[in-house]
This record gives structure tokens, C-alpha cells and sequence, in this order.
């Protein structure tokens, strides 16, 4: 899953192969469901992914578009893998991306008090700061949907949420 702000613009998705293979292996990328609405709330066209031989990740993209004049409930858009070739498709399968709307900034730092509340339990952090030392700041990390306490490594981990396996 991953939650992100509705200014997030784009949203990338690694698909992960279990494996590298000495051949090319590809997969659809498809939009299962969602309560947004495609071309007024996000843009999503079907995905064909292709690794090339000995390479295990590729990247799926959905684009945000940022509506902040409407009053709106947080908006979710649902992956699906559809059509492999040359392997199956592996668990998870599936991926949510929940768009935060609208969201409160009451110490207007930038940062939506939801997400300083969800990861930092007070609303003390600033946007400059960058608690795990991976050297991206939490406006850079909201803004993509990355977890500000996990470092790289964790952060790249949370995206791998799609799999192809043989």
C-alpha cells in the first residue's frame, strides 16, 4: 500500500521478478478498481512492463492530479498484474494507493497533520528536517509517499509491492 498527497503528481510502483532470467519477461499493468476517477482525479493508462534479461525491477506510473479547490474524501486507486509472459504471476498481485485529500497543515509547515501525527506522534517536525539521515527531507518524502523514519533501503523495500515469480 501507499498513501500519498493529492500534490504527489506522480506515484511509481516497482514490479519486482523473483529472479533474473537469461530472457525477456514482461507483464501487464492494469487498473483493478478504484473510488478516484480516472482523468479528473488521476491519470492511468494500462502498463506493459519488460525485463530485460538479468534485470528484476520495473516501474508502473500513475499521475495525481491535484484538485485542492474540491472538498473530497481521500480517494483510492487499485494495481492489478494482468498477462505475464514468460513467468506468473506471484503474491501480492494487487496494490492500493490511497491520495490523501485536502489535508490539514495547521502549523502550515508544509507537511499535512495527518501524516507528521501517523509517523511522528506531534506535529514538531519540520519539512527540512530528515530524521533517518538517507538524505531526503520529509517534504521530499511526503511528497512521494516514503516512510521518513525507514531509510533508503526500507523506503525502496515499501514500494515493492508487486511481484512476478516463476
Amino acid at each position: 500500500m501507499t498513501t500519498v498527497p493529492e500534490s504527489a503528481e506522480t506515484v511509481n510502483i516497482m514490479v519486482i521478478l523473483s529472479k533474473p532470467e537469461g530472457k525477456t519477461v514482461s507483464v501487464n499493468v492494469g487498473l483493478l478498481n478504484a473510488s478516484a476517477t480516472d482523468g479528473e482525479d488521476f491519470k492511468f493508462k494500462p502498463q506493459t512492463l519488460t525485463f530485460a534479461s538479468g534485470t528484476t525491477v520495473a516501474t508502473a506510473s500513475v499521475t495525481i492530479i491535484n484538485d485542492d479547490n474540491l472538498e473530497e474524501p481521500d480517494e483510492e486507486i487499485y494495481l492489478a498484474l494482468e498477462n505475464p509472459r514468460g513467468a506468473n504471476i506471484g503474491s501480492p498481485s494487487t496494490h492500493k494507493i490511497t491520495v490523501k485529500e485536502n489535508a490539514e497543515d495547521s502549523d502550515k509547515d508544509g507537511l499535512p497533520d495527518w501524516w507528521e501525527m501517523k509517523f511522528f506522534g506531534s506535529l514538531d517536525q519540520k519539512p527540512e528536517y530528515d530524521p533517518d539521515n538517507d538524505g531526503v527531507s520529509n517534504i521530499i518524502e511526503y511528497k512521494q509517499g516514503r516512510h521518513p523514519n525507514a531509510g533508503a533501503k526500507k523506503d525502496a523495500k515499501d514500494q515493492l509491492e508487486l511481484r512476478v515469480n516463476y
